[in-house]
């Protein structure tokens, strides 16, 4: 870095310090997203590593699935729950991307995630995206399809409600928020695909399980899952 630069970049970082995502300590560089400790402390899961585990059986005898995983556990005032959050409202599209990125390489290792065609996002409805700026389901997705050198289809599907939040809704409420709310917009570059579908938490299921369901419905088409974390 030019010596000029360099002191600019200093000076900007003692007004504005790069803070950790999750407890909020100053960062010892800039292009870090979590603190050492953080990331020593980070719940990830192994899940990737059975083709049949505990994400899967969530979903078990309501959507055929191949295989689903998350990178992390997701629990509730934890440092997960904050770098979803900064994901989410912050405007931090590329917190999606680095984690994305990261868990590719993972689950590249396991065989029933090898077959995967195409990756596609769980769709946020257009007003809720132009209100975001972005879908942080596609920030993943896009990682992911970086890592694993697979097509990358954001507009594949299609959210035909603007429904309310999911986060406060119990399994009932959260099934019949998404019934029938999406669509597939590209059913001829699906079709006979192995698809991996992409969103940001899985909580009950439902969501995933509503965008599986229509894509389920072409000849000879498969799904498998990947959310970035997986609530206990």
């Amino acid at each position: 870095m030019h010596p000029i630069l360099r002191s600019a970049d200093h000076l900007l970082r003692l007004f504005y310090p790069a803070l950790c995502l999750a407890c909020q300590d100053t960062l010892p560089q800039s292009n870090m997203q979590l603190c050492l400790d953080c990331q020593r402390k980070l719940p990830f899961t192994s899940l990737h590593e059975n083709a049949k585990n505990l994400f899967t059986q969530r979903l078990y005898g309501r959507v055929p699935i191949q295989t689903g995983a998350a990178c992390f556990y997701f629990v509730k005032g934890g440092r997960v729950q904050q770098i979803i959050h900064h994901l989410k409202y912050s405007h931090k599209p590329h917190i999606g991307f680095h984690w994305g990125k990261i868990y590719a390489k993972k689950i590249a290792q396991e065989a029933h995630f090898r077959t995967v065609d195409c990756i596609v996002p769980v769709p946020l409805h257009w007003k809720k995206e132009r209100l975001r700026g972005y879908n942080q389901a596609a920030s993943i997705s896009r990682g992911l399809a970086e890592g694993l050198e697979k097509v990358h289809l954001p507009q594949a599907l299609i959210r035909n409600i603007y429904a309310n939040s999911q986060t406060q809704k119990g399994k009932i409420a959260r099934l019949n928020n998404v019934e029938k709310a999406f669509s597939v917009a590209q059913k001829n570059v699906l079709t006979g695909k192995h698809i991996l579908l992409v969103d940001d938490v899985m909580t009950s299921g439902a969501t995933l399980e509503a965008c599986a369901l229509p894509i389920l419905e072409l000849p000879d088409t498969k799904v498998s899952m990947v959310t970035l974390a997986m609530a206990l």
